[in-house]
């Protein structure tokens, strides 16, 4: 489903943002598993439980999106949006909308926890393109192939709302985070040669900085680049 953005750790994982203060500004332990799970009911233990030890299983994180698929095709959307919501989304998620992410960010805040609105949808490079080495062997539920730009542009979109979220969730100098990944507004293959440039421009700053004094003059880049043989 298409969803705004849950605090991480959502409404049945025992993370979050960092510790904030609870009460008069204690902070939360998460070392201390008692303290850390007070809230948390038998039913939202079993369930992270089960959920958590369904995603170490790499057919299902792998397949997952095919297997969301094909259970709408037989179960139907409705019965299928059901089970996930009662599962893996009422885990990690903290909601659908602004209104329920509000009284989950009420609830994490009274523990003492404070949330980080991200909305976890980016996209990738088709598996036949993307270069080897990096990423090889690494199963991840959170990419997706890109789309269009009308895509690009909902899930800025979506951004936009989760950090408004975050800002109205503001109380006194406690603050809330939005956190996003520039691969959700653009097409993947150009943002990774975009980065490759700017890595290949930080290389050649440094070579030419050779005084380390974090600027250069023109002469210095003309000089730099005769002797690079440029």
């Amino acid at each position: 489903a298409s969803l705004p953005s849950p605090p991480r750790g959502g409404d049945g994982g025992g993370g979050g943002g960092g510790g904030g203060g609870r009460g008069g500004g204690e902070e939360l332990d998460f070392d201390d598993g008692t303290a850390a799970l007070a809230s948390k009911g038998m039913g939202e233990l079993l369930r992270a439980h089960l959920v958590l030890q369904l995603c170490r299983v790499p057919p299902l994180v792998a397949y997952g999106r095919r297997m969301y698929s094909l259970s709408c095709s037989l179960l139907g959307q409705s019965l299928t949006d059901a089970c996930v919501k009662t599962t893996f989304f009422g885990h990690f998620c903290g909601g659908e909308d602004e209104k329920e992410l509000s009284v989950v960010l009420q609830r994490m805040r009274g523990l003492g926890v404070r949330s980080i609105l991200d909305y976890a949808a980016e996209n990738d490079v088709p598996e036949g393109s993307r270069p080897k080495g990096r990423s090889e062997g690494v199963v991840s539920a959170r990419t997706f192939d890109y789309v269009n730009e009308q895509m690009c542009d909902s899930n800025a979109s979506m951004v936009v709302r989760a950090i408004e979220a975050a800002a109205a969730a503001k109380q006194g100098d406690r603050v809330e985070f939005a956190a996003m990944k520039m691969t959700a507004f653009g097409q993947p293959a150009l943002l990774e040669r975009t980065s490759q440039v700017l890595s290949a421009l930080q290389v050649a700053f440094t070579r030419l900085d050779t005084k380390s004094a974090g600027m250069l003059t023109t002469r210095e880049v003309k000089e730099g680049l005769r002797l690079m043989g440029v």
